[in-house]
């Protein structure tokens, strides 16, 4: 009895570390590609390429790929999403982010928001932020909490 109670709570415990829904992260399907940041090293076959990027490693694969992988992640720093096909009032509707803009960068509109799909947030100017969206005219980045892998 002391075993099973141990193992869920070590289970629990585990779970709460992930701080977003995966489930609802990646259920939209104009995601193009994705790319989980970590700082761990995860190897697995359907990874497209893995880049080192300081004390990180970037991960980059299909929609389907990182969402059948989360669970094999260990403390992950980030998540970005790379949308083709989509408009940023659909997105905003299907993610339920509360959002504004932010200005121009590089080309891209830049915005930034809150969502309830990802729990770990910076409050900045007395805002709850955790997604920061740049879209172009033919593509649009989202990452949560913000885009790690740069525009």
């Amino acid at each position: 009895m002391k075993r099973l109670l141990i193992f869920l709570l070590l289970g629990l415990s585990l779970t709460a570390v992930q701080p977003f829904k995966q489930d609802i992260l990646f259920d939209n399907q104009q995601i193009s590609r994705a790319c989980v940041i970590s700082k761990y090293k995860n190897n697995f076959d359907d990874c497209e390429y893995i880049i080192k990027n300081g004390n990180q490693y970037l991960h980059y694969a299909s929609r389907e790929s990182i969402k059948s992988q989360m669970k094999n992640f260990k403390q992950v720093d980030g998540i970005v999403l790379y949308f083709e096909q989509s408009g940023l009032k659909e997105l905003v509707a299907f993610y339920k982010i509360d959002y504004f803009k932010g200005g121009d960068l590089l080309g891209y509109q830049v915005f930034y928001g809150y969502t309830t799909f990802y729990s770990d947030y910076k409050y900045i100017s007395n805002k709850k932020i955790n997604v920061q969206i740049a879209v172009a005219s033919d593509h649009i980045i989202m990452g949560f909490p913000m885009i790690l892998t740069g525009f």
